[in-house]
């Protein structure tokens, strides 16, 4: 038998009080796996809409078995959480996703190398938890060609494709805890070079993390990772 997680509300009772679905959609939502390998990782939109709507206090969450296997006698063994005290990445979290990218290149010209050093300029070894910032990216040919000018061509910035994305890597476990997303971590780009705003209060502090990089070249249909010692520590 699946295993069956459930974000389900009308009232229950049973040591507690909780609803089992959204206000305003009737939704609820569950995942469904044969083993415990995979993060639980359930959508929960409708709900935290009833909590800003004021159509319910915000309580928080319960994680439920379905009501058969909560009942059953059967074992089916333990999901494990950690508190935000434990210093661990495993702690249960709520993810909020936006896509805030926009990419105005004024006067830079396209990246058209597909062999680039990817690399972040003024890049800090640490960042306050509540802080945010500017992460500037740029590429650069790995062996531009050689012409007669008056500036090093190293120097000259070109903007990345709109496919390019940035990830965060726990550094100690090399979990993955912001992955690659086609929308939502897709790298801006202004007339200066390609960058991402980052909050810094969404990782744990006084641990170290590291950016890792993607570019998607939809002309030569390369997907490069790049993952070059950007490591930095989130700290109080």
């Amino acid at each position: 038998m699946d295993n069956e997680y459930e974000a389900r509300g009308a009232v229950n009772s049973g040591g507690g009080t909780w609803y089992t679905s959204s206000f305003l959609t009737g939704n609820h939502y569950y995942q469904s796996f044969d083993k415990y390998i995979q993060n639980l990782n359930v959508e929960v939109t409708d709900y935290i809409n009833d909590f800003l709507q004021g159509h319910r206090e915000n309580y928080g969450f319960i994680v439920l078995k379905s009501k058969e296997d909560e009942s059953s006698t059967r074992k089916f063994g333990t999901a494990k959480f950690f508190s935000s005290d434990t210093h661990t990445i495993y702690v249960p979290t709520l993810e909020v996703r936006w896509n805030n990218t926009t990419f105005t290149t004024g006067s830079l010209s396209p990246q058209t190398n597909s062999d680039l050093i990817v690399y972040v300029k003024d890049f800090q070894s640490e960042y306050k938890e509540n802080s945010k910032s500017k992460i500037r990216v740029y590429g650069r040919e790995r062996f531009p060609a050689r012409t007669f000018a008056n500036a090093s061509p190293i120097k000259s910035v070109k903007y990345l494709p709109t496919t390019a994305y940035y990830s965060v890597v726990d550094a100690e476990t090399n979990k993955t805890f912001i992955p690659f997303d086609d929308t939502y971590t897709k790298l801006s780009c202004d007339s200066t070079s390609n960058y991402f705003n980052f909050w810094f209060n969404g990782l744990q502090p006084e641990r170290y993390y590291k950016f890792v990089f993607k570019v998607v070249d939809s002309t030569n249909g390369t997907t490069k990772f790049y993952d070059d010692n950007f490591f930095f520590k989130v700290v109080r």
